[in-house]
């Protein structure tokens, strides 16, 4: 699919907006999106979501307001959040150009590139919004349980490396002996999962 603007660029910026049932689609490359942002065309791409004037319930509320939140929840800066200012202070996405501010007001990437750019304040974003920064996806009804024992398996061995690092030699040591049993049990889940698996053939 091509730029709806230039007609000659990959369109790799997709902005979907549906307003009291219309849907209005933008399909844009990068260069012609990061044009549109600067002259404020996007400006008010979540405008629609205000909730100002829908049932006079929250007066000063919009869509940018409550994404914004979860970069700044409390309305003080967070030393994560001063630590990215003092780095990235008001420089800008080299690619479209938006700024660690705008990121942090907005709660939104201005490109693919602002991934990588502001790559250090993600973590924080995703455990404010979901509480983890691993995605925890469907698994399959037939080896749940041994995926379910190998994330446990994980989880120890962060936290042992954690022990370790703190020197806490007798929760690590702890630890130690919950990783085995896990280890010992997935390796006769296993075994019964290959044993069921050959009756069956």
């Amino acid at each position: 699919m091509l730029c709806e603007m230039c007609k000659k660029n990959p369109a790799t910026v997709h902005y979907t907006k549906v307003v009291n049932g219309l849907k209005e689609e933008k399909h844009l490359c990068e260069e012609c999106a990061a044009k549109m942002k600067q002259s404020g065309e996007f400006n008010d791409f979540f405008s629609s979501f205000d909730t100002k004037h829908k049932f006079g319930l929250l007066p000063d509320f919009s869509m940018a307001d409550f994404i914004g939140g979860f970069f700044n929840p409390t309305g003080s800066e967070s030393n994560h959040e001063s630590y990215v200012r003092q780095v990235k202070g008001d420089s800008a996405c080299p690619v479209c150009g938006m700024t660690a501010d705008e990121f942090r007001r907005e709660g939104r990437v201005g490109c693919k590139e602002c991934y990588n750019y502001f790559g250090d304040y993600m973590p924080s974003l995703l455990r404010r919004i979901h509480g983890s920064t691993v995605h925890n996806g469907k698994v399959p009804k037939k080896g749940h349980e041994q995926l379910k024992v190998r994330r446990q398996i994980d989880e120890l061995r962060e936290k042992l490396k954690i022990a370790i690092n703190e020197e806490d030699f007798e929760q690590a040591a702890v630890l130690r002996d919950q990783i085995r049993a896990l280890e010992a049990e997935e390796t006769k889940a296993e075994a019964k999962n290959d044993n069921d698996g050959k009756k069956e053939e």
